[in-house]
């Protein structure tokens, strides 16, 4: 069986994968891990990221229809549901004896419903960590997990089985072999060539704004990431993005993988994303590890909206940590959530004060959208219509939940990057702060993303 794995073809750089769809911000893109943990498998498979490879939805086409493929798994997103449905129907016409599969934050609810609505897909993938892509097309029903689809009388099943926290076994190593090749590049690594590794599925901390939470907290084997680690080693991999919402996910996880790391003399540079309160006694440890960048969910200005959004932890914590890594040498990426409901104009402007005061390498200011499957979602109700592009990166906002309308909300979020990225002391510890040329090239992408 032929599967072509599929970034679609798009108008913005959108990334799509792992329930967080966004406008990429300057110039980054990296492997998406829901295609990436699934390709393993499949062996007979290509990869298509129309976005990295600047495909016109036309010359996708082409390529799909001259792969000669059995079945599509595609990604699909809030962010850019309206040209991912277009081009999917446009490719189910044009070769109509093929499966299509999807996965993505839009298809997170109401999943039947729109199976109804779109008679160009076959089915739905709920967890890209399981075997249902593989059951399905090989017409396994009786053993689909997470699973919404289109049965041969044209009924629409979706099978719904409890997801138990714990180990995630039977899962073989992602075939990197297919998505090292794309022109990927992420301003937080520090070489051109790198890879994504995901090593667990959700998030064990329940942010009442994130849809991790709500996945259950699943972990590959320590022995089978540190594995995957050394296969890219020796395919002249020595950088690293971990793509997990909170790697370790807990500190004696952390502890353990950083070890096993250092036990295996793998000497690569990573980069992870992780909690102020998790690694503030273990930033020593994940430096030896081979870390050097760590990006952190700061995310509001106040203690009392922190505890309103169940972070877990304080502003003190925050500053604390931040202040050990500046120590450590370890860089930094702070992100914060501008719009939360509740939020006014003032404390917008005090999240700007707080980035400053922080002062890491990076910032990321991002605006509040109800995604799919979070408790605000459900809170707030809405909005229902797909149509209506969620985009948390603010690259558009159409949709405003706290005291200040979108229009203005996007100039705020305008405001505050430059506000931090445009300042002479910053712009000079960045360019005394060049390590590779790679640093070089992202600072230069940077600096043009400021200006167009």
């Amino acid at each position: 069986m032929k599967i072509v794995f599929l970034a679609p073809p798009g108008q913005k750089r959108y990334v799509r994968d792992y329930y967080c769809s966004k406008v990429a911000k300057a110039d980054y893109s990296y492997a998406p891990v829901d295609l990436l943990l699934m390709s393993g498998r499949f062996q007979d498979a290509v990869f298509l990221d129309a976005i990295a490879e600047q495909l016109s939805p036309s010359a996708c086409l082409d390529r799909i229809e001259n792969e000669k493929p059995d079945a599509v798994i595609s990604l699909a997103a809030s962010v850019s549901w309206p040209e991912d449905r277009a081009f999917l129907a446009l490719l189910k016409q044009r070769l109509p004896r093929i499966s299509i599969l999807a996965t993505g934050d839009v298809l997170l609810e109401g999943g039947e419903l729109l199976l109804k609505r779109e008679p160009w897909l076959d089915g739905i993938i709920l967890d890209f960590t399981n075997a249902d892509a593989q059951h399905f097309l090989t017409r396994k029903y009786d053993a689909l997990e997470q699973m919404i689809y289109r049965a041969d009388d044209g009924r629409i099943v979706k099978q719904n089985g409890a997801r138990r926290p714990g180990r995630i076994t039977g899962l073989p190593l992602p075939r990197h072999d297919l998505f090292l090749s794309k022109s990927y590049s992420y301003p937080f690594v520090r070489r051109r060539k790198f890879a994504t590794v995901q090593t667990d599925y959700g998030c064990p901390f329940p942010c009442r704004f994130c849809v991790m939470g709500s996945l259950n907290h699943r972990w590959r084997p320590d022995d089978e990431i540190v594995a995957e680690l050394i296969g890219l080693k020796n395919k002249g991999v020595r950088e690293v993005y971990f793509n997990d919402q909170t790697f370790g996910g807990k500190a004696e996880r952390l502890e353990r993988l950083c070890r096993a790391f250092i036990d295996a003399d793998l000497r690569m540079g990573w980069c992870c994303w992780n909690r102020v309160d998790l690694v503030r006694d273990r930033l020593e440890l994940m430096k030896r590890a081979g870390c050097h960048t760590i990006m952190f969910g700061v995310d509001a200005s106040d203690d009392e909206t922190l505890y309103r959004f169940k972070k877990g932890y304080t502003l003190n914590q925050v500053r604390e940590t931040f202040r050990r890594c500046r120590e450590l040498g370890l860089r930094t990426l702070g992100t914060f959530v501008l719009g939360l409901p509740g939020q006014d104009r003032e404390s917008i402007r005090r999240t700007l004060d707080l980035a400053l005061e922080l002062d890491p390498d990076f910032v990321s200011f991002n605006v509040f959208v109800p995604r799919k499957g979070t408790q605000v979602r459900a809170e707030l109700g809405g909005p229902s219509d797909d149509s209506v592009a969620l985009d948390q990166t603010g690259d558009m906002v159409n949709v405003s939940h706290c005291e200040v309308e979108p229009d203005e909300l996007k100039v705020l979020r305008d405001q505050a990057v430059r506000g931090f990225y445009m300042r002479p002391e910053y712009v000079w510890r960045r360019l005394i702060g060049i390590r590779t040329p790679y640093d070089l090239r992202a600072l230069i992408k940077m600096g043009t993303s400021m200006v167009w």
